[in-house]
């Protein structure tokens, strides 16, 4: 077993010293071929791969950016090919690395052994954020490097760094991890700053380049061009036949624990900790417990795309708003799939046992996202509410309280207005008859959002509301009927001074002669 281990050290170590962006082919295939005949153990495979590849792209101080572009793209490569482990060790020896370059940088007392650490480091860093820029690592691991760096700057190296990573990756975050990236950048001024204030630099000017730096790259003024550097990975990975075809945030991975500030807990890459892994063709039962119990939960609620699935694994997998966001935001590559996250919403949002303020709120935020990526999900939110509202005459009693909280937060927000249930089956309500089915349902939304219009809304917005429905003949006799005949009598339950609100509701549908002291 030590044999096999020494001699697959051997071939990695040739391969990974002459490997370049114009051999990275012929060396994965050798590499491949080299991880599946040996007789080592996976974890001894892994193991042996990353203390071979990470001093041929780390322990360099002079190394090109594309070399250390290259040894990334063969890690990502070989994570989604042959297993995460491989992944998962190399970011762990990677952040070790890190660690003790970063502390060297710091303390050494010879200036040229100070600089080779500061370059080590700088090496270390970039790539941690080309494994992200790769969809290898997660967004949310981005940030958590980001804020151990700047949890004690007490050194010029310390923005060095988190200037290192925004050159490589700013661009991509802000529009992958929209919200995490204003976060990020406002960490690093804010600790820029106080640095600038309170330390004894060798060099102000030198400062003051990188808080300026730093302050373009915020405002986006910076430039990301040194990712063109890497165009030719980019286009190994779109041309070679073994990954061409591959997705590589479906195998992303996210450590559990904040990069420098923490430890990794053992077998913590077994566990869909992150956006989901192979969210699209994973077989049942060949991953982690719980990441099979959100898959056939997909797969019972009728996700029958991998898109859709990929969508409600990232939303029923996040730990919080902020989180879903990134989530779902990193799983974005064409306009179409923003409609397909409205709609895994929506359904999840319906499809709960009891109503949950989560859905409302995330909704909420992906319309706040920076750039057209907002609008796309206000415009498929409103559409989404629409498509919903054909069907609400067909929901359960608790969809149907779900789905009346949900539409109450979009008319809060103003993502959809009252108009809009127009397109519930009123007609259908009407033929069928007070009693049958299709009227109680259609009878109870009508009620729920406007007791919850009373209760939330100003006066002037709910006689606004209300005049706009005067267009629609049969939908303004039918909210006339429900506001007469179901809110009025239940208007003592009601929260805040409503009477006067109901009162103008139904003069401007029609009827004035209200009393509210009724």
């Amino acid at each position: 077993q030590a044999t096999n281990v020494s001699q697959l050290r051997v071939q990695l170590r040739a391969l990974f010293n002459r490997v370049s962006d114009g051999n990275l082919d012929i060396i994965m295939n050798q590499v491949l071929n080299a991880l599946r005949t040996t007789g080592a153990s996976p974890e001894e495979a892994a193991v042996a791969f990353a203390e071979e590849l990470l001093p041929a792209a780390l322990d360099n101080p002079n190394n090109a950016l594309v070399l250390v572009g290259c040894c990334a793209g063969l890690t990502v490569a070989v994570n989604a090919l042959v297993g995460p482990q491989f992944g998962a060790v190399c970011i762990v020896k990677t952040e070790e690395h890190l660690k003790r370059d970063l502390h060297e940088a710091l303390t050494q007392a010879v200036s040229y052994e100070r600089d080779n650490h500061k370059s080590k480091a700088r090496n270390a860093v970039t790539y941690i954020s080309l494994l992200f820029a790769y969809e290898m690592l997660s967004g949310v691991s981005v940030f958590s490097l980001i804020r151990s760096i700047c949890s004690s700057v007490t050194h010029e190296l310390h923005l060095e760094l988190c200037l290192t990573v925004m050159r490589y990756i700013g661009g991509l975050f802000r529009s992958r991890n929209p919200e995490d990236f204003k976060d990020m950048t406002d960490l690093m001024l804010a600790k820029a700053q106080k640095f600038k204030e309170t330390a004894v630099v060798e060099s102000v000017s030198r400062l003051d380049f990188l808080i300026r730096e730093l302050q373009d790259i915020k405002k986006s003024k910076g430039s990301f061009k040194a990712m063109d550097r890497l165009n030719a990975i980019r286009a190994w990975f779109t041309s070679s036949h073994l990954l061409k075809r591959l997705k590589f945030v479906e195998f992303q991975l996210e450590p559990p624990w904040d990069l420098l500030a923490g430890s990794p807990p053992e077998g913590w890459w077994k566990k869909p900790l992150g956006a989901a892994r192979r969210t699209g063709t994973m077989a049942v039962g060949s991953g982690s417990a719980e990441q099979n119990e959100l898959l056939v939960l997909a797969q019972a609620q009728r996700m029958t795309t991998d898109q859709r699935r990929g969508m409600f694994i990232a939303i029923m997998g996040a730990e919080d708003v902020r989180h879903a966001v990134a989530r779902v935001c990193g799983l974005i590559k064409k306009p179409k799939q923003v409609e397909e996250a409205v709609t895994v919403l929506l359904h999840c949002c319906i499809t709960e046992k009891a109503y949950n303020p989560f859905y409302a709120a995330l909704a909420v935020a992906l319309t706040n996202v920076p750039g057209m990526l907002a609008k796309r999900f206000a415009h498929a939110v409103k559409a989404g509410v629409t498509s919903q509202l054909r069907e609400v005459h067909t929901f359960s009693p608790t969809s149907l309280a779900s789905f009346v909280m949900f539409f109450g937060k979009m008319m809060d927000k103003g993502l959809v207005v009252l108009a809009a249930i127009r397109f519930l089956a009123i007609s259908e309500a009407f033929d069928a008859g007070e009693g049958s089915d299709i009227m109680s349902n259609v009878g109870l939304f009508l009620r729920g959002v406007l007791e919850h219009m009373l209760q939330k809304m100003d006066l002037v917005i709910v006689e606004g509301a209300c005049t706009e429905l005067r267009k629609y003949e049969d939908l303004r006799e039918m909210v006339h009927l429900v506001a007469r005949t179901q809110v009025a009598p239940r208007i003592d339950r009601l929260k805040g001074d409503v009477k006067p609100k109901l009162a103008a509701m139904l003069e401007c549908l029609g009827r004035s002669d209200f009393d509210v002291s009724d």
